[in-house]
C-alpha cells in the first residue's frame, strides 16, 4: 500500500540520515584527530629542529676550540724553533709574533728563510763562534800582558838571590880577615894567608848562579 511504501521510504531515509551521520562523525573525528596529529608532529619536528640547532652549536663551538687550539699550538711550535735558533730581544719576538700569527705552512717557510738572512748574526751559532774569538784575543792580549811582568819577576827574583849570595860571601871574607889578623906573625910569609885562602875559596867568580 501507499502507507507502507511512505513507511519504507521514511525508515530507509532514516538509515541513510543515521550513517550519513555518523560517517561525518567519524570523519570530523578523524580530521580532529588529524588534526592533533599534525600539531603534534608539528612540535617534534620544532624540538628535534631546536635539538640539531643546539648539537651543531656544539659541535661548531668544539670545531673552532681546537682549530684555535692546533693554531696556538703551531704557533708555539715556530716561536720555540726561532728561540732556539736565535738569540732575540724582547721587541724583536712581539713583531715576529705578530708576523707568524696567522700563518701557513708555506708562507712561514718562506718567512723563516728571510729571518735566516736578516738574523744571521744573531743565530746562537754565530753568537757562539764570536765569543770563542773574543776569548781566543782575550786570552792572547792577556798572555802578552802577563808574559813582560812574569820576566820582570823572574829578573827580579834572580836579583835578588844573586845579591844575596853576594852578602854571603862578603860576610865570610870579613870573618876571615877578622880570623887573620889573630894568626902570629911567626907564620911564613909565603905561604898564603887566610884571608887569601878564604878570599880565593869564596870568590863570586866561583859559584855557578844559575839565573
Amino acid at each position: 500500500s501507499a502507507s507502507s511504501v511512505a513507511e519504507f521510504i521514511q525508515s530507509e531515509l532514516e538509515k541513510a540520515s543515521e550513517e550519513y551521520a555518523a560517517q561525518k562523525t567519524a570523519l570530523e573525528d578523524a580530521v580532529k584527530a588529524g588534526a592533533e596529529e599534525n600539531v603534534r608532529l608539528q612540535k617534534e619536528q620544532e624540538e628535534m629542529k631546536e635539538d640539531f640547532h643546539k648539537v651543531k652549536t656544539t659541535l661548531d663551538s668544539l670545531e673552532a676550540e681546537k682549530i684555535e687550539r692546533e693554531k696556538l699550538d703551531k704557533f708555539n711550535e715556530r716561536m720555540s724553533v726561532l728561540d732556539d735558533e736565535y738569540l732575540l730581544e724582547d721587541e724583536e719576538r712581539k713583531v715576529i709574533a705578530s708576523d707568524i700569527k696567522e700563518m701557513d705552512e708555506e708562507n712561514f717557510s718562506t718567512y723563516a728563510e728571510k729571518l735566516a738572512v736578516l738574523l744571521k748574526s744573531k743565530s746562537k751559532a754565530a753568537v757562539a763562534e764570536r765569543k770563542e774569538q773574543e776569548e781566543a784575543i782575550a786570552s792572547t792580549e792577556e798572555a802578552k800582558v802577563e808574559e813582560p811582568q812574569a820576566e820582570a819577576k823572574e829578573e827580579a827574583a834572580s836579583s835578588e838571590e844573586t845579591t844575596s849570595e853576594e852578602q854571603i860571601v862578603e860576610e865570610i871574607v870579613d870573618q876571615a880577615e877578622e880570623q887573620e889578623e889573630e894568626i902570629p906573625l911567626t907564620t911564613q910569609a909565603e905561604e898564603p894567608t887566610l884571608h887569601d885562602k878564604y878570599k880565593g875559596a869564596f870568590n863570586i867568580d866561583n859559584f855557578d848562579i844559575k839565573l
